[in-house]
């Protein structure tokens, strides 16, 4: 949620001295319907200017990485029943794009002048 996101930022420039008081949270996060501690009893340890910025990393790292951990996984693994993991690495990103979905841009010219005079089955 973008807002949030937002709010995360605020926390971050408020440099004040009453920073419990006027945010007033805990290491917990309201994320897919759940409340959840970032910390073992997270819903007891108030934020304030010293762990703010643990916090905030804790929040990322929940919304971006383990909130969302299983559904990769699960992608992941259906992912390298299609495509083997020692062959991907072979190919940089934008080249793997490629390969998976396609690409309709192609230098013909170039192509003639490479394969000029070699047979090209197709």
């Amino acid at each position: 949620n973008y807002l949030f996101l937002r709010s995360l930022q605020t926390l971050l420039n408020d440099e004040g001295d009453g920073f419990g008081e006027v945010f007033y949270i805990y290491f917990n996060v309201h994320w897919d319907k759940s409340d959840v501690d970032l910390i073992p009893n997270g819903s007891c340890v108030i934020v304030n200017q010293t762990n703010k910025r643990d916090y905030v990393s804790k929040c990322v790292d929940y919304i971006f990485n383990i909130s969302v951990k299983a559904v990769y996984e699960e992608f992941q693994r259906g992912f390298y029943r299609v495509c083997d993991k020692e062959i991907i690495g072979f190919f940089h990103p934008e080249e793997l794009k490629d390969v998976m979905i396609g690409n309709t841009n192609y230098d013909w010219e170039t192509f003639e002048k490479v394969h000029q005079g070699q047979a090209v089955w197709i």
